[in-house]
Order: C-alpha cells, then sequence, then structure tokens
C-alpha cells in the first residue's frame, strides 16, 4: 500500500516536471481564479455594507 502511494507521488512530480510551463499556467489560472473570486465577494460586501448604511 505505502509503495503505490509512493509510486503515484513519484509519477505526479515527474508529470509536473516535465510539463512544467503547462503546471505553471495552471496554477497560474487557479490563482486568478481565487483572487477574481474574493475580489468579487468583497465588492459585493462593501456594496451591500454602503446601501445599509
Amino acid at each position: 500500500m505505502w509503495f503505490i502511494f509512493v509510486e503515484c507521488l513519484s509519477s505526479a512530480f515527474a508529470s509536473i516536471r516535465a510539463h512544467g510551463f503547462r503546471s505553471f499556467l495552471t496554477t497560474l489560472g487557479i490563482v486568478i481564479g481565487v483572487a477574481a473570486v474574493i475580489g468579487m465577494v468583497s465588492i459585493i460586501q462593501g456594496l451591500s455594507y454602503f446601501v445599509n448604511q
């Protein structure tokens, strides 16, 4: 069981190293998506607070 986990982890890191630019673009997309969601939630909460005043 432990060997299978280590083998899967090793394969995953090898794939990340082999496709570095694609991994970078995927990470960048995730970061931009999370930042957009956080920005939208904060804007909506700020507008809600402003309207309730």
